[in-house]
């Protein structure tokens, strides 16, 4: 299932535990809190949100703050607002039950404060993490010139890169944030800026000696982070592999 419904699942007790890219919304949060709990999540792999467009529209990277301002107050129409060429900006978001947008929550709607601007939220919508490559990638236009924007994970993005060779509009590109660009090594060493991690997810409610935990404990040994790296996620260094150590 999906970020969402993953979480409820967990929440109403049909699944033990889960594999999350994104902490769990406040809307979220509050479901398990009325439900009499809380949701315990250890980082088990780095991975991070990030933004593409086309490959070949001349921009390289954005700021937080213009992010923010596209996606939250509608300030920006056209690549030109931002440094790029003459060509109109097409921002995609993703579902509001999504993880992706629950990092959009995170890291650009101040915890859920803001809300995404009625331009965005109205217009342009990616329902899966596959469209939401696909859907960038396809919105490009010559005439006039269009290039699209939207958002996912790191590893997502990496890992699943290749449903755009069945795609019409070619190829993406990552954009770099505040000047970093996204990698294993900037999100490891946290100077991407929207560097974070994958989760194992539990109820709090878990016995110290419950499968779930176990689970938790044993990705975070020498043998699981190799599993980490074998699936296709960034292994955790031992600095963080001791933090997440001491949330068991």
């Amino acid at each position: 299932s999906k970020s969402h419904e993953s979480y409820q699942r967990l929440i109403d007790g049909a699944a033990d535990v889960l594999f999350a890219a994104t902490l769990p919304s406040e809307a979220l949060k509050a479901q398990a809190a009325e439900a009499g709990g809380q949701l315990e999540c250890i980082p088990i792999a780095y991975d991070a949100m990030v933004f593409f467009t086309n490959a070949e529209n001349p921009v390289l990277g954005l700021t937080q703050r213009q992010i923010q301002d596209l996606y939250v107050y509608g300030k920006y129409t056209n690549w030109n607002q931002v440094g790029g060429p003459n060509a109109q900006l097409l921002p995609y978001r993703r579902n509001v039950d999504s993880g992706s947008h629950a990092l959009m929550e995170q890291y650009f709607l101040e915890g859920g404060k803001l809300s995404l601007s009625p331009d965005v939220h109205n217009v342009l919508t990616s329902y899966a993490m596959s469209s939401a490559l696909t859907d960038v990638a396809e919105a490009k236009t010559a005439d006039p010139l269009a290039y699209a924007m939207g958002y996912s994970v790191y590893y997502y993005y990496v890992n699943s890169y290749w449903l755009l060779l069945d795609s019409s509009g070619g190829d993406l590109k990552l954009l770099a944030v505040d000047g970093v660009v996204p990698s294993e090594e900037t999100i490891a060493n946290g100077s991407y800026p929207l560097a974070g991690y994958n989760y194992l997810v539990f109820r709090s409610d878990e016995p110290e000696d419950s499968p779930a935990r176990r689970l938790a404990a044993f990705l975070l040994t020498e043998e699981g982070q190799s599993l980490v790296t074998n699936a296709g996620f960034g292994a955790l260094s031992q600095g963080d592999l001791a933090k997440a150590k001491d949330l068991l």
